[in-house]
């Protein structure tokens, strides 16, 4: 019993007389509070360093240890609701400014002096509340000093440690002045020696650019006055291509000093493009790949796949992005070929994914065509072969016959393939087939009975 109420009246005591009182501390100011909690901190500390010490000593009588171990526990108990680095200059930490080198984005906005500003607003918030503290501390100083407090020196101290701080926070409130000076000042020294030349390179690129515009003019007009306006587009690539490399060649020159800038932050940006624009990016490799390749060109007649399904169609226009083709309608070795009206656009990228053909690059163009005859099994089979094989000797075209059954066996199909540039298919076939049947109705022993 007398050991509990011996323990009851020493938590008392710690907490009345180790502790300074809660009244003059006020919780709202920031200042008291890390002060409060760092003072009680290292009185915490003091005692268990004391305590330990004692019980270090086992001359002491068994119960004296007990009550030293009670004290310890307890003391450690507290030390736990106390923030171990909580000092003055955690506060301050977060208001010394370091500045950066002035970039564009920086000088047009005003980012860094907005952001000095916004820290200068608050830093003299908590200017004035240390302030605030440190007179209350003094007026209970005073007060305690007319009293002759017992705890007039402990107040003192913190008055007195108060005082000195003082200088640390003059020093950062000079410092974010200072700081926004140096803004000012560099804001300046870029207008003059960057921002200048930012707009000169500017205004240049803009000359350039309606210089090529005129040029490019010129080139048109040039071309439909010579009656050759199909050049102009080739004219006109060849001189993007020339602009694109001189504007690259003046603004690396431009910028050789930031050349090491340049590169990385380019690096960033084309890494952030490949994952945000890769089929653009893929487009516009595929651009520069088809200019020099001479893969696709304009007039081509080519054959895309999608999936289970393909088009075919005769290329009118390659772009830096795309492929222009005007579809004509699907067929076999060029069978049935006739413009369907529609207007197919390709992208570049579909070069590095998928399969194409070209009909125009494969031997000058030519390719082979077929047309199918259906007779009936009466007619003279020898003399229809004759009669093609003179009609195609004729109009010089390499050539073969092949007699099958039609699906029904009611009738022989005569399948006549022969060579042609693809852009001529539709025109020799119909001039050929004219002439077949013109010949086969001079013969009775020849009859058709149906064509296809």
């Amino acid at each position: 019993m007398k050991i509990i109420i011996a323990l009851v009246i020493f938590v008392v005591s710690v907490f009345a007389q180790e502790e300074p009182k809660l009244e003059l501390w006020d919780m709202r100011n920031v200042w008291m509070k890390v002060y409060l909690n760092n003072k009680n901190y290292n009185t915490i500390i003091n005692n268990i360093t004391v305590t330990e010490r004692k019980l270090a000593n086992r001359n002491n009588p068994l119960s004296v240890l007990e009550d030293l171990q009670q004290k310890l526990n307890l003391y450690k108990s507290k030390l736990s609701f106390y923030k171990k680095d909580s000092n003055f200059d955690v506060i301050l930490r977060p208001y010394k400014y370091t500045l950066g080198d002035i970039t564009i984005y920086d000088f047009l906005f005003k980012e860094s002096l907005n952001n000095i500003e916004k820290l200068l607003q608050k830093y003299s918030r908590l200017k004035k509340d240390f302030y605030l503290a440190k007179a209350k501390l003094n007026d209970h100083y005073l007060q305690e000093k007319k009293k002759k407090s017992k705890t007039l020196q402990s107040i003192k101290e913190d008055l007195e440690y108060f005082i000195e701080y003082s200088d640390n926070v003059e020093k950062v409130h000079h410092d974010l002045i200072d700081t926004k000076e140096e803004v000012v000042a560099k804001y300046q020294e870029y207008k003059v020696e960057v921002f200048t030349q930012h707009l000169m390179t500017l205004a240049i690129l803009f000359m350039l650019y309606l210089f090529y515009r005129f040029i490019c003019a010129i080139v048109n007009y040039l071309s439909f006055r010579s009656k050759e306006p199909e050049n102009y587009k080739s004219y006109r690539k060849i001189l993007s291509t020339l602009f694109v490399s001189f504007m690259m060649i003046f603004l690396a020159i431009r910028y050789i000093d930031d050349l090491a800038y340049m590169l990385t932050f380019l690096g960033v940006v084309a890494a952030a493009l490949t994952l945000a624009a890769r089929e653009i990016i893929m487009s516009i490799a595929g651009g520069i790949y088809l200019f020099f390749s001479h893969m696709i060109r304009v007039g081509d007649r080519i054959m895309v796949q999608y999936g289970n399904r393909h088009t075919i169609g005769d290329v009118v226009d390659v772009t830096m992005f795309q492929i222009k083709l005007h579809e004509v309608e699907d067929y076999n070795s060029i069978k049935d070929v006739k413009s369907l009206g529609r207007t197919v656009y390709i992208p570049n990228s579909y070069l590095f994914t998928n399969v194409f053909y070209n009909y125009s690059l494969k031997n000058h163009g030519l390719i082979k065509d077929l047309i199918e005859l259906e007779f009936k099994p009466e007619s003279d089979f020898d003399k229809i072969e004759k009669i093609i094989h003179s009609i195609l000797d004729d109009m010089g075209m390499d050539h073969g016959i092949t007699f099958a059954l039609n699906a029904l066996k009611t009738g022989i199909i005569a399948q006549i393939s022969y060579q042609t540039n693809y852009k001529e298919a539709s025109k020799n076939r119909g001039k050929i087939t004219i002439r077949l049947y013109k010949e086969f109705s001079n013969y009775d022993d020849i009859e058709i009975k149906q064509a296809k």
